[in-house]
């Protein structure tokens, strides 16, 4: 069974990006195992350096980059659309929005619409919809989702949008991501609570110079805070724990440059910097007692480890994801003051087992809507399987 993957990254540096990668197909894999299926995976990237690590999947994965200008790949993408079984396009989980920009809003509708117009059964995998800025924007969506075989959400906000913008009623399931495996990180056991504090760099630098972020919390101000507190207190072991940018990396967005600039200030701090996958992230996420994110992917690594989390909410999916889950201890950084962000976030923390029993209860509801996604691949691969003869 040949599938076509679109909006997923194996070797982007967001590690949230490659986390949704590596999930959905292992999920994928396990459902076509159920059919004896062997499944080919062919992935539209923007980066590729020709290393896909397998994990619980033996399934072949290709990476095609993404040349917009190219008349050849443009041909070489028809093709692929029109020989597959099934294109699945997850816009890397947030990016079916405006809200990082109309460019990128429109490169990604591109990809969708020639899928759409391949005939070849599309899946808008279950992702986060809006918010649409620009009515422009919103027209493309509307067709895009309208013309999709099927819809699926990640959280009820998008459902609501999705229905108000169209006479289709999506699917709701979860982040695939809160699937992804992981070994729990050896730490040291000396008696102190592990507070993990991903900070990141596109919040730190205001979003991007196109499209700033319009928060009421002073988020350096907010980090470096919250760390100044906790390192007076010898009960508090504080690691830095980026999750995009690698080390070496420099640009704007990375969470790496900033963590190490923050390791430099408070030198009481330990900086995470030996991962190299979204697996091997998660690991040392899990190993913490509790964890502050403000990249949503950090947070549902530590959510679906059982870590108590509070996460950092700089636009709607925060809410819209944790709020499907009943779990509603997030930091709503675009209506409180600074101070009140610190106060709560401090609050949690010395709360920490509270909301560990609230991240477990919470869990459950989780685990249920991941073995509903799971049935409906199922029910998915089996309408697509015999979709065309599948040249293996």
């Amino acid at each position: 069974m040949k599938v076509t993957l679109l909006g997923l990254e194996f070797n982007n540096s967001n590690m949230g990006c490659q986390a949704l990668s590596y999930s959905f197909t292992n999920l994928f894999s396990e459902a076509a195992k159920l059919f004896n299926i062997e499944v080919r995976f062919y992935a539209i990237v923007f980066e590729n350096n020709n290393e896909v690590i397998h994990v619980n999947t033996n399934a072949s994965i290709e990476e095609y980059v993404i040349k917009y200008k190219s008349f050849h790949f443009w041909k070489h993408v028809r093709k692929l659309f029109k020989e597959c079984d099934l294109i699945v396009d997850f816009t890397g989980g947030d990016s079916f929005s405006d809200i990082y920009g109309s460019k990128r809003f429109f490169l990604g509708s591109i990809l969708k619409i020639c899928a759409i117009n391949s005939k070849t059964p599309f899946m808008l995998g279950p992702q986060t919809y809006g918010p649409f800025i620009h009515s422009y924007n919103k027209i493309i969506a509307k067709w895009i989702i309208k013309h999709s075989r099927w819809v699926f959400s990640r959280d009820a906000d998008s459902v609501k949008l999705i229905k108000s913008l169209t006479k289709k009623v999506p699917e709701l399931f979860t982040d695939v991501a809160f699937t992804l495996p992981y070994q729990k990180a050896f730490l040291p056991q000396n008696g102190k609570i592990k507070v993990g504090i991903n900070v990141s760099g596109y919040i730190w630098n205001n979003g991007y110079s196109f499209a700033k972020l319009s928060l009421s919390v002073d988020y350096p101000v907010y980090c470096k805070t919250i760390i100044n507190h906790l390192i007076q207190d010898e009960i508090y072991e504080i690691y830095l724990i980026p999750h995009v940018g690698l080390k070496g990396d420099y640009f704007s967005e990375s969470d790496y440059v900033i963590a190490a600039k923050l390791h430099e200030m408070y030198p009481k701090t330990i900086l995470i910097d030996t991962y190299k996958t979204p697996m091997d992230l998660k690991s040392y996420i899990s190993a913490m007692d509790v964890f502050i994110g403000a990249r949503m992917h950090a947070t549902i690594a530590a959510f679906s480890s059982g870590v108590a989390t509070i996460p950092f909410s700089y636009s709607k999916k925060f809410e819209g994801l944790f709020g499907s889950l009943e779990y509603d201890r997030i930091i709503h950084a675009r209506t409180c003051s600074t101070e009140e962000a610190v106060s709560d976030t401090l609050s949690m923390i010395e709360n920490y087992t509270t909301l560990i029993d609230e991240v477990d209860r919470c869990t459950a509801k989780s685990n249920a809507l991941i073995s509903k996604f799971r049935k409906r691949l199922s029910e998915i691969i089996s309408e697509c399987s015999n979709h065309k003869l599948t040249q293996m």
